[in-house]
């Protein structure tokens, strides 16, 4: 078992340097670094938050309520920098679907799904 965990170690590792792994701290980064993101970001987290606590005190959610958490959600959505985010979290869940799948492959009957589960693309 010591084995399998030193190989599980070592992919940890190995997807940790990976470009897409890379590319979501890269991304995380700018965002942290820009003023205009971090601004979109807490307007966004202020408007989920008073949805929240109406909707945990039984208050009715009023249509401006509604209207600000809509209106950050698309800034958010709009923004270059939180699409990067997105696109490479996207792109890592990619990687890590392949790489589960890669490992389960040897776990199944033969003739179960026998399809190369690597693929392509850029790892």
């Amino acid at each position: 078992m010591d084995e399998i965990l030193r190989q599980a170690a070592d992919l940890g590792r190995a997807i940790a340097k990976s470009p897409r792994a890379l590319d979501i701290a890269a991304a995380r980064q700018a965002i942290e670094a820009d003023a205009g993101a971090q601004a979109l970001l807490r307007a966004h987290e202020a408007a989920v938050e008073r949805i929240q606590k109406l909707r945990s005190t039984q208050q009715p959610i009023e249509p401006e309520d509604k209207r600000r958490l809509a209106e950050a959600e698309a800034e958010l959505a709009g923004h270059a920098l939180f699409k990067s985010l997105l696109k490479a979290q996207a792109d890592f869940i990619e990687l890590m679907t392949r790489v589960n799948a890669a490992i389960e492959a040897p776990l199944r009957p033969r003739g179960a799904g026998d399809a190369d589960a690597t693929g392509g693309g850029r790892s």
